[in-house]
């Protein structure tokens, strides 16, 4: 069931795939000339099967958890036969049941809309259960939508504004936003403002998105406005680690929108900073401290050559009682990919450890998946990722001093995403691939390892290509509002969503124990049976050799 690649490929390349796959028999025409071996009927039956035309056709592909706050249950919604199910999970009987009387609910949003809604088809968005099961929020119609389960009725209501470009910090207690290249801080609960910065000028500017990013074209075009790029607040909301971007001296690329989507006739010329190689003249970005308590300002100081931020983000952890927080940073190339501890009073940094490469050093295997590096205790220990062994594996090291402890996994293997952290049992869950004998070493399954080394367990037994969402870099989301992820793994309850399938067997999704695995209760089974009516038929996939004649 895995469409996805193909779907990011232009459409007439999607097209020639899908109908390289049409068999046909060249025949003769009375002039001795043969038919053409591709027709209109054929461009049809192969539209049929683009991914944008097989969208929804598959369903219950996903079980996507909302969990229920301080409880073991967690719903989510399935594709019924006629609509959207609102389904609850107990994860401690395994028992599953209807979340609310879905009826009542709409009848009620009937009234508090004036609009006829059917049972199947509530069409709410941004749903929302309260822990008590007692209330259901949602949007619909461009209202809020509040409905008490208890007495089946519900209110529609105008939504707030909510700020444009704006950062909410860790506690809610402030927001962050980029206005005429300064930040400006706003309190929530009094709505008071302050000047964070105001040296921000055209092409020197604080919370900028670099042109270097690739985006200005469609900021400019859309008028987006994102919150504050590479700006961060600590857990206890006492500081704000914000980037200041200088891209007046690189020089210019010019981008022709040659068929512009406003409508217009002319080309328009999008001006791009963004150096080539051999510049020298490159955008100097700074790191800078602000402390909410007392006002000071302190630039952090990396080592030269060094530079933070992009697709990793700023700031990967934070202690707080000892006012630290830890950046990954690298040189020009990647050729160097460091880990630096920096005092957020006096800005001064300690690199702890450093990644070389004669190619690229990296935080994951796919650059867009937040980095696997996870700090624990405060600022005590860090797990890091490298690929050193020459297989992307997982180590602890002293946070503090940087030193080595151990090596969480090690062999002939790879591991691909951290998905959860159990500080109580020192523990670390993580997909990876090629590990299992015989099987396709794309297909990824999920582990338990100890902090401190040892085999891993693993958790996902069926030979097939096990999808857990990986969590999407900090500027990645920013750029596609990717909405915030919910868990699909719980330590604390010992359970875990597993959901796998291969090319030619829809998906699966089932509630596991964390402990070994085992299964507790079947969610969903996909049905595919509308794109196979479709004439879908699933790819076949084949190991070759590789040049040296002995490796797959």
């Amino acid at each position: 069931m895995q469409l996805r690649p193909m779907s990011k490929l232009p459409a007439t390349v999607v097209m020639v795939a899908l109908l390289a796959g049409c068999e046909k028999t060249e025949t003769e025409t009375p002039l001795g000339e043969p038919e053409p071996l591709i027709t209109a009927a054929d461009y049809e039956a192969a539209a049929r099967l683009l991914p944008g035309n097989l969208e929804g056709l598959v369903k219950n592909a996903t079980v996507e958890p909302r969990w229920l706050r301080g409880t073991a249950k967690f719903w989510y919604k399935r594709d019924g036969d006629d609509g959207a199910e609102y389904q609850l999970v107990d994860t401690t009987t395994g028992e599953s049941a209807p979340a609310f009387d879905q009826a009542a609910i709409a009848t009620a949003l009937s009234s508090a809309l004036n609009a006829e809604v059917e049972a199947a088809t509530l069409g709410l968005a941004n749903e929302s259960l309260s822990p008590d099961l007692t209330t259901l929020t949602g949007v619909r119609d461009g209202k809020v939508i509040t409905c008490d389960l208890e007495q089946n009725s519900c209110v529609a209501t105008d939504p707030p504004t909510p700020p444009a470009g704006a950062l909410t910090s860790s506690t809610g207690r402030y927001i962050l936003q980029a206005e005429a290249h300064n930040l400006v801080l706003t309190e929530v609960a009094t709505q008071e403002q302050s000047q964070l910065t105001d040296d921000g000028e055209p092409y020197r500017s604080w919370g900028k998105l670099p042109d270097t990013g690739l985006m200005v074209v469609q900021i400019k075009k859309y008028s987006m406005r994102l919150p504050p790029v590479g700006a961060q607040f600590s857990p206890d909301d006492r500081y704000v680690v914000a980037s200041l971007n200088d891209e007046r001296e690189v020089g210019i690329v010019p981008f022709v929108e040659w068929v512009p989507t406003d409508g217009s006739m002319r080309p328009i010329v999008h001006e791009v900073r963004h150096p080539l190689t051999g510049d020298t003249n490159r955008p100097d970005v700074g790191l800078w401290s602000f402390d909410l308590a007392t006002g000071e300002r302190t630039q952090i100081e990396f080592p030269e050559n060094y530079y933070f931020g992009g697709l990793d983000g700023n700031v990967i952890g934070w202690s707080e009682h000892r006012r630290q927080a830890f950046i990954v940073a690298r040189t020009m190339g990647s050729k160097k990919l460091a880990l630096f501890r920096a005092d957020l009073a006096s800005g001064a940094v300690t690199r702890l450890i450093e990644d070389v490469s004669d190619t690229r050093a990296m935080t994951n295997t796919v650059e867009y998946n937040k980095p696997n590096i996870r700090l624990l205790g405060d600022g005590a220990e860090v797990i890091w990722y490298s690929d050193q062994s020459g297989w992307g594996h997982l180590y602890l090291h002293d946070a503090q001093s940087g030193v080595l402890k151990n090596a969480i996994t090690q062999g002939d293997w790879g591991v691909q995403d951290i998905h959860a952290v159990d500080e109580v049992n020192r523990e670390v869950y993580f997909t990876g691939g090629a590990r299992e004998e015989g099987r396709d070493p794309y297909f990824r399954h999920l582990y338990r390892a100890s902090f401190d080394g040892g085999e891993p367990v693993l958790l996902t037994a069926e030979n097939a290509d096990h999808t857990i969402p990986p969590v999407p870099t900090e500027m990645f989301a920013v750029l596609f509002s990717i909405p915030a992820l919910e868990p699909m793994i719980r330590p604390d309850l010992g359970v875990f969503l597993d959901t796998w399938s291969t090319v030619d067997t829809p998906p699966q999704t089932a509630l596991r124990s964390t402990e070994d695995g085992s299964l507790i209760t079947m969610l969903e089974t996909a049905d595919a049976s509308a794109i196979y009516e479709r004439g879908w038929q699933p790819p076949v996939r084949q190991a070759v050799k590789a040049a040296d004649g002995v490796t797959d």
